[in-house]
């Protein structure tokens, strides 16, 4: 089974997955230490990308604990392999969600920005559930694209939204998945699923790029699904760097809903 990933891999997907990471950063972190992420626990990051979560579930469990990072792309596994060399208590590799064959495994299994991609987000939090321990936790975080928006309003932003949305939905995936996983969660047998919400507001230059960033990273599925021409969509990035560029301008990103389970 495929993922039909829609955006850029390699170094073009890891370097648009770092700026995000920098943005969520505190909130994941917040997640992570709230739940209760300690010392010693075996670990496994699905949908790992740029290890950016790996790295710091790695500095929370300890030299005691170890921490598994997956990933289907190949060339992001060996850019993120040779980045953290140095941390013997992780370790990455290529696998695809929905081949993760472990039982009893993990303390915990965590995911971000990867379930929304996927045609049936169901079958890799049962995987997850399987993968744990008895009393394991898993963490999930998703986005849900209502609440995206900028001021002030722009024709190229929306355009932008659509895309996106469309795209992710011709791949069989779903940008407004986030209020779902909880019922996803429970249906893999999770129990005392809870749930948090956060909403990252982009006001500096560095982060209000991420939706231009993005949709470099995903003009090539675009144009492959014929929802835009390669025109359009170059006409489009001008016109989104005119709005980052702007000191007047708020982009409002999606909800992240932040969910998490026992088994």
């Amino acid at each position: 089974m495929t993922t039909n990933y829609v955006i850029s891999g390699g170094q073009k997907g890891k370097d648009r997955l770092k700026i995000l990471a920098d943005v969520v950063q505190q909130s994941t972190y917040n997640l992570l230490k709230n739940v209760g992420i300690s010392e010693g626990m075996q670990s496994l990051d699905v949908g790992c990308g740029g290890g950016d979560v790996t790295i710091e579930i790695a500095k929370l469990i300890g030299a005691s604990g170890k921490v598994l990072g997956i990933d289907m792309d190949s060339s992001i596994i060996q850019l993120v392999q040779e980045e953290f060399k140095q941390f013997t208590n992780i370790e990455f590799r290529v696998l695809n969600a929905f081949d993760i064959q472990e039982q009893s495994q993990y303390d915990l299994a965590y995911s971000r920005f990867l379930l929304a991609h996927l045609t049936n987000p169901g079958l890799v939090t049962t995987k997850m559930y399987h993968a744990l321990k008895p009393g394991g936790v898993a963490i999930v975080e998703e986005t849900d694209f209502s609440g995206y928006y900028c001021y002030p309003e722009s024709q190229a932003f929306t355009r932008y939204l659509e895309l996106h949305r469309q795209v992710i939905d011709r791949r069989g995936g779903n940008v407004d998945l986030g209020a779902k996983v909880p019922k996803i969660m429970r249906d893999s047998g999770f129990k005392n699923v809870r749930v948090n919400l956060v909403q990252p507001i982009f006001t500096k230059l560095s982060e209000k790029i991420i939706p231009q960033i993005t949709l470099l990273n995903i003009k090539e599925a675009i144009v492959s699904e014929k929802l835009a021409s390669l025109k359009e969509v170059d006409s489009l990035l001008t016109e989104l760097s005119q709005l980052v560029e702007s000191e007047e301008s708020i982009i409002v990103f999606a909800r992240l809903f932040q969910v998490w389970g026992y088994k």
